[in-house]
């Protein structure tokens, strides 16, 4: 029985491991250059592939008197057959203006996802206030390191119940999203906002492929048993 387990357990690791093992997207600011501000032309980072995806990057004061980098837009594909499992708030860190010299502070900014290669609304929109109907997009919340801490979770759940939020209600969705064109907009209201994201892309088992792997997962550990099983009537039998 024990070894039946162990096959089986190993079976599982193996198909696990295989997944994670997939290095994607990866796109940092300070390396790649910055981010699009414009809703209508984001930067489009191609296929988010298998496993893991990283965007890094900073936004700054939105508004009149602000930073030139008033907001990140960027947008990404999902291919058939796969989903966007989770988007992860890996870091985050606010500058804000804390008894009269610029310091590091809990902060917040405002991130919001779309189903479209666009963003439904442009910088200047968001920044005039909330606009009366956000049915254009698909989810937007505050997110950051206070009111609640947000950093290491899975803000994709956040944004799929944002519909609720009084101050930002955009569509509901359900979560894992499903495979297309999708775009996500950053905006920080503050002085300075760093982040690094992390997106997660799973394959959706095909029915078939599930069959095979269980078939396979009970067919070599009974194979076992049943060589063990001869062997020891052959033995009882000398």
């Amino acid at each position: 029985m024990c070894g039946v387990i162990r096959l089986v357990g190993c079976a599982v690791c193996w198909f696990a491991m295989s997944e994670s093992c997939w290095a994607g997207v990866v796109y940092s600011e300070s390396v790649n250059g910055s981010l699009s501000s414009n809703s209508n032309n984001p930067t489009n980072l191609g296929i988010f592939t298998l496993g893991v995806n990283s965007v890094s990057g900073s936004v700054s004061f939105i508004g009149p008197g602000g930073s030139n980098d008033t907001a990140d837009i960027f947008s990404f594909r999902i291919e058939p057959g796969q989903v966007l499992q989770s988007i992860i708030l890996s870091s985050y860190s606010s500058r804000r203006t804390v008894d009269g010299g610029t310091e590091p502070a809990p902060g917040n900014m405002f991130l919001a996802i779309d189903d479209s290669a666009t963003f439904g609304y442009t910088k200047e929109e968001i920044n005039a206030g909330a606009p009366p109907d956000l049915s254009r997009i698909l989810g937007g919340s505050l997110v950051g390191d206070t009111n609640p801490n947000r950093v290491g979770t899975n803000i994709l759940s956040v944004l799929a119940s944002s519909a609720t939020n009084n101050t930002f209600p955009p569509r509901s969705f359900v979560t894992p999203l499903s495979s297309g064109a999708y775009s996500i907009y950053i905006q920080e209201t503050g002085p300075l906002s760093t982040y690094s994201l992390t997106f997660n892309v799973a394959a959706v088992p095909e029915p078939s492929s599930m069959l095979l792997f269980g078939a396979s997962a009970i067919a070599f550990p009974l194979a076992r048993l049943r060589r063990f099983c001869r062997s020891r009537v052959r033995a009882s039998r000398e």
